[in-house]
């Protein structure tokens, strides 16, 4: 079919008509070239009824995820993972907020830890498919805090595809390291069944 063509499917006779965008009278498809755009008319009225906006609004098939880690400071100068979420097969992990910070028994000076959030960026080495978020690489202010409990809403919803790793790092920069000195976080939102 050209470029600007339509095709409609008549469910009452179970004809598929191709429209030509240059004037023609219509045609009639047949065999495998019917199924093909009865298909395609199908698919496109699906995408139509799909429920808008799954990453602001949950859709009923959804699943709350609230996945959450903590871990000691690490020593000085070293980088440790706070919280590994690897998203479960065929379905997509929307983020839609994130608490990252020290714990509530732990007040450390400014700038004596920073933190990263990335997706398929393991601490020893970034394979061709690391996912650094530009705005949250080594960035010395928490993100939300667990005492008052209040979360960081993300400036947009993050959809973390099928397979993906979605961490949370800390690096000690200036800061005593082991117990009780800890570092928490608590990634926010839901699996939906992964969209192909």
């Amino acid at each position: 079919m050209s470029r600007g063509s339509m095709t409609v499917f008549e469910p009452y006779n179970g004809r598929t008509t191709a429209y030509d965008d240059n004037g023609r009278a219509p045609r009639l498809l047949s065999g495998p070239e019917a199924n093909l755009a009865a298909n395609q008319v199908r698919e496109r009225e699906e995408r139509h009824t799909a429920w808008p906006y799954r990453w602001e609004f949950a859709p009923p098939d959804a699943t709350r995820r609230n996945p959450q880690g903590f871990v000691t400071v690490p020593a000085s100068l070293a980088t440790s993972v706070v919280l590994a979420f690897q998203v479960p097969t065929l379905s997509d992990f929307i983020w839609t907020e994130v608490i990252l910070g020290p714990s509530p028994s732990f007040d450390p000076e400014w700038g004596d830890l920073t933190y990263i959030l990335d997706v398929d960026t393991p601490v020893s080495n970034a394979p061709l498919t690391s996912s650094p978020f530009a705005d949250f690489q080594a960035f010395s202010i928490p993100l939300g805090s667990f005492t008052p409990w209040e979360t960081f809403k993300l400036p947009k919803a993050e959809t973390i595809k099928s397979g993906q790793t979605l961490r949370a790092k800390v690096t000690n920069v200036n800061s005593g390291s082991g117990a009780p000195a800890s570092v928490g976080a608590i990634f926010i939102g839901w699996l939906v069944p992964a969209v192909r």
